[in-house]
């Protein structure tokens, strides 16, 4: 099984430590490495610690990873889904300086 890290009890989303075939099953652990969760991919997450959804986010939700908003969901966001720039603006680079 793989494995995927939620780092503060805050996060709706953990970082994958390999690449996710959509289906496969993950172990989700806290930065203390207890269990915490278990999440099947629902999308395939390409590369490797990136982050993993762990739970659904509307259009707009903030995303929360090491217990501060990290960004805003520019689209639904399901359970076990890839969480990249494809579907989440960052809290931390204003739109206008963004590379897209």
């Amino acid at each position: 099984m793989k494995l995927a890290i939620k780092l503060h009890v805050k996060d709706n989303v953990a970082t994958a430590t390999a690449t996710l075939s959509a289906g496969e099953a993950v172990s989700v652990l806290s930065h203390e490495g207890k269990p915490v969760d278990q999440v099947v991919a629902s999308t395939d997450v390409p590369l490797a610690y990136h982050k993993i959804a762990l739970a659904d986010l509307a259009a707009g939700e903030l995303v929360y990873k090491y217990g501060e908003v990290v960004g805003r969901a520019t689209a639904e966001i399901k359970r076990g889904a890839w969480v990249h720039v494809h579907n989440v603006e960052s809290a931390h680079i204003p739109e206008s300086a963004a590379w897209r």
